[in-house]
């Protein structure tokens, strides 16, 4: 499935739930906010969220500071 991730053009080949997208990018033990197509997931939603061809992902990491 053709995707935009952070602006990147990425070729997805899992399934079309989100954690396959975030094991793929090794991403799946990351604290991130995710927006689909300029929609906040929750992150009670994650889970049962289904991607569709071109859908526009941003991954967002969260960082600590101080």
């Amino acid at each position: 499935m053709n995707l935009k991730v952070n602006g990147e053009e990425y070729l997805h080949t899992g399934d079309d739930r989100l954690p396959s997208l975030l094991r793929e990018l090794d991403m799946r033990d990351h604290k991130v906010a995710l927006v689909i197509n300029e929609q906040v997931v929750p992150m009670t939603d994650i889970a049962r969220h289904r991607l569709r061809e071109g859908d526009r992902v941003d991954i967002l990491t969260l960082a600590g500071g101080g």
